[in-house]
């Protein structure tokens, strides 16, 4: 199933998560430090990646918090085993599990 329209719902261990919501990214991911919102919602044989659970497909703002930019800055770099800058960081349509993210009321 794939919820893509702002309003749509998918429910996890008691945790509803709705296309159009805002979240914020915990330190267990790449992206710790980032707000945005909800776009899409994949389960089942419709997900992109091998997750446990589901697929939560997020826009991020870009950040303004220099520490923020920094950490991104230095993980991506890891990552990609050369310098990136802000703007080699894509932030939109990422996908998220749900142990990455909280939901902002």
């Amino acid at each position: 199933m794939v919820a893509e329209k702002i309003g749509e719902s998918v429910e996890v261990e008691g945790v509803t998560y709705t296309v159009g919501t805002a979240v914020s990214v915990n330190k267990r991911s790449d992206y710790a430090g980032l707000v945005g919102k909800i776009t899409e919602i994949a389960t089942d044989g419709d997900m992109d990646t091998d997750n446990d659970c589901i697929d939560i497909y997020c826009d991020f703002e870009e950040p303004t918090d220099p520490a923020v930019i920094e950490r991104l800055e230095k993980r991506f770099s890891y990552i990609y085993d050369e310098p990136r800058t802000l703007q080699d960081i894509c932030l939109d349509g990422i996908v998220m599990a749900p142990d990455e993210i909280s939901l902002i009321d």
